[in-house]
């Protein structure tokens, strides 16, 4: 306790039955006594050689004041501790912060690596589909005969190859308008792809010429695959023409084909069977001079 007045220092704390003076009560202060001017609340204050962080507080009704003295050392103990403990909350906030930051960062790259892979994907499709009938178009056509014919080169399997197209189709365009002769190749392209396996690959070459390209097929297989498919399609209805027939040049690999002289080979085929009457099949060896030929019936 502080007295506010000088000349009451010397006044006992409580009531007691013996006079007695503040040195008495709490011993001497080992200088002389500090007057209440002399002490700042929040402040730094020198109590008997220490110092200390003085907070004051008026007594309601009273000549005292209350000082309540936190010595130097447990200040700094108890600011540490509390700048130790916002900092680590702080580091801790900011880790948390960071560690989110990061997984969003990678869930977005994630993302982005997903929608590059799906437009990548849908390029492809798009670079190698036919728009309008949603087959396979030439570009696939050749990459996909190419890796066939080296594996046939490489391990000495079978391969052959059937090139059709469909008969009198400008008759059906003068007639009927091209987008009935649309529709033609449409139901064409669904009809062969039910006939055919899922390893074999059917491709629009252009116009109203198809190509299938049969792995694991020697020709004579390939020439009743292509009667199977020219009776179907000569059975089948098309939207505002009724029917229509189609001519299939077929030959198979020998080794030291290329691309271009297999193809070469059943496009002559298909020359053929279309001078010999059309709706047939002929299968063009590259062997023999001979020339079989399958009539459709």
């Amino acid at each position: 306790m502080l007295s506010n007045r000088p000349n009451t220092l010397d006044r006992s704390l409580w009531p007691v039955r013996t006079r007695v003076t503040l040195a008495e009560q709490f011993g001497a202060s080992g200088g002389p006594p500090m007057l209440a001017s002399e002490i700042t609340t929040a402040a730094w204050t020198t109590f008997d050689g220490r110092r200390g962080y003085v907070l004051r507080g008026a007594i309601p009704q009273s000549d005292w004041s209350m000082l309540i003295v936190s010595p130097l050392a447990g200040m700094f103990a108890s600011r540490f501790l509390g700048i130790v403990i916002t900092l680590q909350l702080a580091l801790s906030t900011l880790f948390h912060f960071l560690g989110k930051q990061h997984g969003v960062r990678e869930s977005l790259q994630m993302q982005r690596r997903a929608d590059l892979q799906v437009l990548a994907d849908n390029l492809e499709v798009k670079a190698t589909t036919d728009p309008l009938t949603g087959l396979f178009n030439r570009a696939k056509f050749d990459l996909v005969l190419g890796h066939e014919l080296i594996r046939a080169e490489r391990y000495g399997t079978q391969l052959a190859l059937i090139v059709y197209d469909i008969d009198h189709f400008k008759e059906v365009n003068d007639v009927h308008g091209h987008q009935a002769g649309d529709r033609v190749l449409v139901q064409l392209s669904e009809i062969v792809s039910c006939e055919i396996r899922k390893t074999d690959l059917l491709a629009r070459w252009g116009g109203e010429e198809f190509v299938v390209v049969l792995p694991a097929t020697d020709g004579m297989t390939a020439c009743l695959v292509a009667d199977k498919l020219g009776r179907a399609i000569a059975q089948a209805t098309f939207d505002l023409v009724g029917t229509i027939t189609c001519s299939f040049g077929v030959s198979d690999f020998v080794v030291g084909d290329s691309v271009e002289t297999l193809l070469a080979r059943t496009d002559n085929a298909l020359y053929r069977a279309k001078i010999n009457g059309r709706n047939r099949v002929e299968f063009a060896p590259a062997s023999s001079n001979l020339a079989p030929t399958l009539e459709l019936r």
